[in-house]
């Protein structure tokens, strides 16, 4: 994934290319559904009243200035205590206060961007010697409940919390460099005791850095000497600088520059959640669907894709590819002859296992394998680049058809919502998918569905909306500049259905990935756009 507005500390130093973000207006009008075919309408669920955009918003929030050429001086206190031990409490309201001087930036100084808020950045001294110090604060774990902030003040206040101190500084050659760092880590030592002789910086931005680390009270601190960084000058260029760099970076327990263990024991915790509620929309279709036949090999299969994604390196199952194309013949055989809400849970059943199984098979139309899905009635899009075939889900089309009011076809509509109302390969039904998951979505709210999903994939498409805006100029992605003048009625209206979703979501991801986008919208952040197809 690759974000739109950040920088790197190289390109930040030297001249500031951060999106221009639009500011914050007031009522902004709702986008409007262009069409009244949708989903059905789920009956006595109600959805959370969303709470209105604030308009007393500090300027950066929602236009955070470039990194100016010179940074300000900021001479309060020792720069070099706040190295020794982070103060995760500290939020950026309060550094600003005692920091008054810094400039507060949308700049990525670590490479690692994922939850950024904001960054204050100043010139100071450490051991005598100007350097750039930046504050890096992080947007905070979402609380208990995962409430949304009330506005985008509010979210500025109570979430971006220090979690990150990097100081650095351009030496004219290593030697130079090396005995700055020696003199910088006798003063270290004698704070903070023994070293270990590695330098524990999980970011490309560290890349060839050599050096030490301690660690105290929750705070990791490395001082390294690094190579000077290429900054790029076009797009097929790169500059190289001579000298190198002195890195002095102090971070808190969780933060992303953790090694690469520690970042996997945390996603491999998300995967093994993930893993115990995901297929759960199959479960259901199965037991609606009723099918022994079917049953018993679809949650053979299932299993196995849980067992898959939790050990990570597991097999391929055998057995379970057998059983999945028993599954695949019987539902074809036996569905025709069910009612049609059964059919349809049958065939969405089969559809989900069966993409999230195989959803592309190889270009040899003859194989044996190819031969059975399509003589069960499954169709394809060729992918030129990748030379494969993809399965274009003619099932869950089909389960949306027959029971478009009842639960399996709603679970099917959810199903083609996420999907961006599309199942073709290679784009080619164009690459707006965002707009008609928009269009489908808010035909289905209008007619009264409250179902939380419908708003979480309204929220998310335009959110698309926001991000494709702030994507560069020659973005190979999408062009931003039709995207401009919808970007901030897109932002507010995604943060409204988000809180609506919010307090129905049943799964833990989901509700995590609604609070989490909802609060990088209220900060004004965008990222690469979710909802635009890009075949390459």
């Amino acid at each position: 994934m690759r974000p739109s507005s950040i920088v790197t500390i190289a390109a930040a130093i030297a001249v500031c290319a951060c999106a221009e973000k639009v500011p914050v207006t007031q009522n902004a009008p709702a986008t409007t559904a262009r069409s009244q075919s949708a989903g059905p309408t789920p009956a006595n669920t109600t959805s959370a009243e969303p709470a209105p955009e604030s308009v007393e918003v500090p300027a950066y929030v929602t236009n955070p200035p470039h990194v100016p050429t010179v940074l300000p001086t900021d001479t309060v206190g020792d720069q070099l205590a706040l190295v020794f031990a982070i103060d995760t409490s500290v939020s950026l309201g309060g550094w600003t206060k005692a920091h008054p001087v810094d400039s507060v930036v949308d700049v990525s100084v670590t490479g690692n961007n994922e939850l950024l808020c904001r960054t204050a950045m100043a010139t100071v001294k450490v051991a005598g010697r100007p350097m750039v110090r930046s504050a890096v604060f992080d947007i905070s774990a979402p609380p208990i409940g995962e409430k949304l902030p009330v506005d985008s003040a509010d979210a500025l206040r109570q979430l971006c919390m220090l979690r990150t101190v990097w100081i650095t500084a351009q030496f004219p050659d290593s030697g130079s460099a090396s005995t700055f760092a020696d003199s910088l880590g006798r003063t270290l030592s004698s704070r903070l005791g023994a070293f270990q002789l590695h330098s524990s910086l999980f970011t490309y931005e560290a890349e060839g850095a050599v050096g030490k680390t301690w660690k105290k009270d929750g705070t990791t601190v490395v001082l390294a000497v690094a190579p000077a960084r290429q900054e790029e000058t076009t797009a097929d260029s790169t500059k190289s600088h001579s000298g190198s760099r002195i890195l002095l970076v102090a971070y808190a327990s969780g933060s992303n520059l953790e090694t690469f263990d520690a970042h996997w024991s945390r996603e491999k915790r998300e995967i093994d959640e993930n893993a115990k509620s995901a297929y759960h929309q199959a479960d259901s279709a199965i037991a609606w669907a009723n099918v022994p036949a079917i049953a018993a090999d679809l949650r053979l299969v299932i299993a196995a894709l849980r067992e898959k994604a939790i050990k990570d390196e597991v097999k391929r199952d055998p057995r379970a590819d057998s059983a999945l194309l028993r599954a695949v013949k019987a539902t074809h055989d036996i569905a025709p002859s069910l009612p049609p809400p059964r059919r349809a849970a049958a065939l969405l059943a089969a559809d989900i296992v069966l993409f999230a199984s195989m959803p592309f098979v190889g270009p040899d139309t003859a194989a044996p394998l190819n031969r059975a899905l399509s003589a069960a009635g499954i169709t394809f899009d060729y992918l030129p680049i990748d030379q494969e075939f993809q399965n274009t889900r003619p099932w869950l089309w089909e389960a949306y058809r027959l029971d478009s009011v009842g639960r399996a076809g709603h679970a099917a509509f959810l199903e083609l919502l996420s999907l961006g109302w599309s199942t073709r390969g290679a784009c080619n039904e164009g690459g707006s998918d965002h707009t008609k998951i928009i269009e489908h979505g808010e035909a289905a709210i209008a007619r009264g569905d409250t179902d939380p999903m419908v708003h979480y994939y309204v929220a998310s498409a335009y959110k698309t909306t926001w991000d494709a805006a702030h994507e560069s100029e020659g973005s190979e992605l999408v062009d931003p500049r039709p995207y401009r003048a919808q970007a901030e009625s897109a932002r507010q209206q995604a943060i409204k259905h988000y809180r609506a979703a919010l307090p129905g979501l049943a799964y833990r991801a989901e509700r995590r990935t609604a609070w989490m986008n909802a609060v990088k919208l209220m900060l004004g952040r965008s990222e690469q756009p979710e909802h635009i197809c890009f075949y390459d």
